[in-house]
């Protein structure tokens, strides 16, 4: 059976803008409900006002996001790129150079 493939057009409309990018990630990583990547615990989960996308944990009083503790934390990149990067990465054939990417997203070299 072949693999499925997506179009970038395809994978534009499933990560539609950094909400819709953020609500995949949380559904893929904690299977729809936060999970304190401190603590391993999803009891007492708050959401962060004022803060998109923030969570807090009420018994470890630790602050996280779907970033944190992976290959993304501290990067101000939108999920959306991070996740179109990994696309170009996993679909380039031969592989994809930092310049190419660059390009292909918008951002400096060094960044990607």
């Amino acid at each position: 059976m072949p693999a499925k493939t997506i179009s970038i057009m395809g994978l534009m409309d499933l990560f539609g803008g950094e909400a819709k990018s953020v609500a995949w990630l949380e559904k893929i990583r904690w299977q729809g409900k936060p999970t304190c990547p401190h603590c391993n615990n999803s009891d007492h989960i708050v959401v962060r006002k004022g803060k998109r996308f923030t969570y807090r944990h009420e018994t470890c009083r630790k602050e996280f996001t779907v970033k944190t503790k992976t290959i993304m934390r501290g990067s101000n990149l939108p999920i959306q790129r991070w996740l179109i990067a990994m696309y170009l990465a996993m679909t380039a054939r031969k592989g994809i150079s930092s310049l190419q990417l660059g390009k292909e997203l918008g951002i400096a070299q060094k960044t990607s």
